[in-house]
């Protein structure tokens, strides 16, 4: 079994560029606004990046999520411990030991892993690291609200680099249709949403995907999407004009899916805390069951759309929200009573 058959990717959160494969000929990789770079790291400077192994029994594993998640299934909310799951997708002794040998030859120290020795951290140096990922070249750069300093790779690297789960709920954007005013809710022009070019379509997404593929008039060019894979977002929250304190300093008009997801979160934690006190287990993976739902307890939000490629054919447009599912805004907008009352039960 070759190395790049042994590691799915690398994350290294901290410290590695976006992607691991070649960008579009026309796509350059430009810095965030708010952000410098302070240039090329010290070569004797340690970091640690983490390293996903290749799991095993996937498929199982991906049945057992589905049977847990339906609310039509015998074993709904019936989860497997941490334990289950690690005698589920450990690796094989192949895989450990062929990662581990690569690592320790490029001179890898302190490795450590988790219970499912499917994630690897180690420390190497600066050298090290670049030697160990062909096309990598770590820089420093500092920016953001709190100044935050972080190490990354502005180039690919050559080895797997997949970053995309598809066993999560998407949280997309929206926007008030009167910034300073609580109004209709519309597309914030800024959040995700799309068909994921690594992972398939799940089965509970088919009904509403292909719906929404049938109906919409406002589809970019096939060829700018792959319309057969994971779609996302699943809902959405508001995702502009939030206050943020950090530091005791207040942070004004702070927008974005970094904002919209954790609300989205919060409000599920809630409805959990609901269910506990009443005898339920928590809800687990929600996906199944918001499609089974058809989004019951949501807002929907019809208008807008959000940007895409800057070209002459789609002129920076890009999917468009729409009456029930769509890629934008996934089912809607949380109505909290609602949703407690759809999900509390059974």
């Amino acid at each position: 079994m070759g190395l790049q058959a042994c590691l799915l990717g690398l994350f290294a959160l901290i410290l590695s560029g976006k992607c691991s494969y070649s960008p579009e000929p026309d796509q350059r990789r430009t810095l965030p606004p708010g952000w410098v770079s302070l240039g090329r790291a010290d070569p004797e400077e340690e970091l640690s990046p983490t390293f996903a192994l290749r799991q095993q029994n996937v498929e199982r594993l991906s049945e057992l999520v589905q049977a847990v998640s339906d609310p039509s299934s015998p074993q709904y909310g019936k989860y497997l411990t941490l334990e289950n799951v690690a005698d589920l997708v450990r690796p094989s002794p192949l895989t450990l030991h062929t990662v581990q040998k690569w690592l320790l030859a490029a001179g890898a120290q302190k490795c450590h892993s988790v219970i499912t020795q499917d994630f690897l951290t180690c420390w190497l140096s600066i050298r090290q690291a670049e030697l160990l990922l062909p096309g990598a070249e770590f820089h420093h750069y500092v920016g953001g609200p709190t100044e935050t300093h972080v190490v990354r790779s502005p180039h690919p690297y050559q080895l797997p680099h997949i970053l995309e789960v598809p066993y999560v709920t998407t949280v997309g954007g929206t926007s008030f249709q009167e910034p300073f005013l609580i109004t209709n809710e519309i597309v914030d022009y800024i959040s995700g949403g799309g068909f994921s070019n690594v992972f398939p379509r799940p089965s509970y997404q088919e009904e509403a995907v292909t719906k929404f593929l049938s109906s919409s008039p406002h589809l970019p060019p096939s060829s700018y999407f792959n319309a057969s894979g994971r779609a996302y977002p699943d809902v959405a929250a508001l995702s502009d004009g939030y206050w943020v304190v950090s530091n005791r300093v207040p942070i004004p008009w702070v927008s974005g899916t970094s904002a919209s997801t954790p609300v989205f979160g919060g409000i599920l934690s809630l409805i959990n805390e609901h269910r506990i006190l009443s005898g339920r287990p928590p809800l687990g993976f929600l996906n199944p069951r918001l499609y089974q739902q058809h989004g019951a307890g949501l807002f929907d939000v019809t208008r807008g759309c959000h940007e895409s490629c800057l070209d002459e054919e789609v002129e920076g447009q890009g999917f468009c929200s729409g009456p029930g599912w769509d890629p934008v805004t996934g089912w809607g907008t949380p109505n909290f009573p609602a949703l407690l009352k759809t999900l509390l039960n059974p």
